[in-house]
């Protein structure tokens, strides 16, 4: 089957067109949820946690709204015309002068006047044309540009995923039974029922938990020599946190929508507030528990120096990820201005915005 042929098919055109409005609904979205952040930026990280998980779900259902209105559209039902041709009017009877009654001069002779709708201008009538013609093209490509992407998102998903089961199946138990002792208390008075295994792994350089059914925290092998126990108490604690919250399935769930939705920059920006705040959250459990927030931030700071192979990466994570963590833990104004916008992703935006709004405003005038 050639690619018109796919063209031509009801769902690849719904599909199309599905894309090409969610990019203008998804940018109008994502600036209330930039106002709404904003008016939340003083309340609590657990409340702007879930408003950006609701921001986040929003997106995620709108595509489905938008392609089920374009698969079975709303149609009126018009009623049926009852009027009755003049032919076919049966006069039984002949109509006299006298049998019609008198009416008022305004009424007997009305003032029928010529309207005449004056016809469009050519220009509009061609660009209408033009912007049909684009939008149309539009449709019928993008479709391809998923089929492109959301398999190599989806693989990129899986092979994170793979690693980390790699990593686990890998992991050594460690040769402190104190530690597993101290896991389990911590879990207990956290009131979590799940098992949670505890493995270390001389190929990481900070913790990570893997897992949602049967989740495992690994730690670094090579740092838990360095570490004191009290840091070690705070990273368990943090760990066994995103456990008890389930963090790792709503974090699952969001992957899986960033990487169907790939195409719009609005979802890489929530899911960024999500994964932002799903930390944060944490370590304000943490410190709420231990009432150390300096002593946590220098735990955190010290997972900052890596190995020169992961760099880029961690160099990557520490500004984006770490910097607002030990901000917020020593509640530090952020000099970056956390709620601004890069300059690009905002241009994109309001051009996926204006765009089609300017074409409707045409269309419709």
């Amino acid at each position: 089957m050639s690619f018109l042929d796919h063209a031509a098919n009801p769902v690849w055109s719904a599909m199309g067109w599905t894309m090409l409005h969610f990019l203008w609904i998804g940018s109008i979205l994502g600036v209330l949820a930039f106002l709404g952040k904003w008016l939340l930026r003083h309340a609590r990280i657990e409340l702007q946690y879930l408003y950006s998980l609701a921001c986040l779900l929003t997106l995620a259902a709108t595509p489905a709204l938008v392609a089920t209105q374009t698969l079975f559209p709303i149609t009126t039902t018009e009623l049926p015309d009852t009027t009755v041709p003049i032919d076919r009017v049966l006069i039984s009877e002949p109509v006299s002068a006298a049998t019609v009654p008198a009416w008022p001069d305004q009424v007997r002779t009305p003032n029928r006047e010529l309207r005449i709708t004056p016809p469009a201008p050519q220009g509009s009538t061609s660009q209408h044309k033009i912007g049909e013609l684009v939008l149309d093209r539009a449709a019928r490509y993008l479709p391809l540009v998923w089929m492109i992407g959301a398999p190599l998102t989806f693989a990129y998903l899986a092979l994170g995923y793979a690693g980390a089961e790699r990593l686990r199946r890998h992991g050594s138990i460690p040769l402190n039974t104190e530690l597993q002792q101290q896991a389990s208390r911590l879990a207990g008075v956290l009131g979590i029922t799940r098992r949670v295994a505890l493995l270390t792994s001389d190929k990481l350089v900070s913790p990570v938990l893997v897992g949602i059914i049967r989740p495992t925290i690994l730690l670094p092998a090579a740092s838990l020599a360095g570490w004191s126990p009290s840091e070690l108490e705070m990273v368990l604690l943090h760990e066994l946190m995103h456990v008890k919250r389930w963090n790792n399935l709503a974090l699952l769930v969001q992957r899986l929508i960033t990487a169907a939705l790939f195409f719009h920059p609005v979802v890489w920006i929530v899911s960024r507030w999500v994964s932002r705040e799903r930390e944060l959250c944490c370590d304000a459990a943490v410190v709420q528990r231990t009432g150390k927030p300096r002593d946590y931030a220098e735990l955190l700071l010290k997972l900052a120096p890596v190995r020169p192979a992961l760099a880029q990466a961690a160099l990557a994570a520490a500004q984006g990820n770490l910097v607002p963590r030990v901000r917020h833990l020593l509640q530090l104004p952020n000099q970056e201005g956390s709620m601004k916008l890069p300059r690009l992703t905002l241009t994109l935006a309001l051009t996926l915005v204006c765009l089609p709004m300017l074409w409707l405003i045409a269309q419709y005038r």
